[in-house]
C-alpha cells in the first residue's frame, strides 16, 4: 500500500514538474515578445529622420515597455491568484480599438516580413467587459504568431458576434502562413 502511495505521489510530482516547465516556457515567450518589439522599434528610431515616424515609434516603445512591466507584475501576483482573488478587473472596452492598436504595434514587423496586415472593424460589436491587459496579451500572441509563421501574404483580424444563443464575440485571425493543428 505504501509503495502504491509513493508511486502516485511521484507521478504527481512529475506532472507538476512538467507544468512548471511549460509555465517557464510560456513566460519566456510572453516576455520575449515585447522585448523583441522594443529592440525593433529602437533600431527603427535610430534610422529615421522623420519626426512623425519617430513620435509613432516612441509611442509604440512606451506601450511595449508598459506591457513588459505588466507582464512582470503578472508574475508577481501569481501566488495571490491561488487565493482566487480577482486581480483582473473587467471594464467595458471596444475590442476593435484594442485589436487596431496591436495591429499598429506590429505594422513594422509585418512590413519587414513582407506580410500585409489587415483589420476589419465590426461596428456592430458593442463595448464588452474584459480585462484589457489580458485581451492585449491574447491579441498580441495571436497576431504576432500569425506574422511570425507567414512568409508572404497577409494576416487579417476581425470580430463577429458569437453564434446565436451563445454570449460574447468571436475573434478570427487568419493568415496565408503554414497553419497549425488545432
Amino acid at each position: 500500500e505504501r509503495t502504491r502511495e509513493l508511486d502516485e505521489a511521484n507521478k504527481q510530482l512529475k506532472e507538476l514538474d512538467k507544468l512548471k516547465s511549460m509555465f517557464v516556457s510560456n513566460v519566456s515567450h510572453e516576455l520575449r515578445t515585447p522585448i523583441t518589439n522594443i529592440q525593433l522599434y529602437l533600431g527603427l528610431l535610430e534610422q529615421t529622420q522623420d519626426e512623425a515616424k519617430a513620435q509613432r515609434f516612441m509611442n509604440i516603445l512606451t506601450m511595449e515597455s508598459k506591457r513588459l512591466g505588466n507582464l512582470i507584475e503578472d508574475l508577481l501576483i501569481l501566488s495571490r491568484l491561488e487565493n482566487k482573488e480577482n486581480y483582473f478587473p473587467k471594464e467595458p472596452f471596444i475590442l476593435d480599438a484594442i485589436i487596431a492598436q496591436v495591429m499598429l504595434n506590429y505594422a513594422a514587423k509585418a512590413a519587414a516580413a513582407q506580410v500585409r496586415i489587415q483589420h476589419e472593424p465590426n461596428p456592430e460589436i458593442p463595448p464588452i467587459a474584459v480585462a484589457k491587459e489580458r485581451m492585449i496579451q491574447v491579441f498580441t500572441n495571436l497576431i504576432s504568431n500569425a506574422i511570425k509563421f507567414t512568409s508572404e501574404g497577409r494576416v487579417t483580424a476581425e470580430l463577429a458576434r458569437a453564434p446565436a444563443g451563445q454570449p460574447g464575440v468571436v475573434l478570427t485571425v487568419s493568415d496565408t502562413g503554414m497553419g497549425m493543428d488545432t
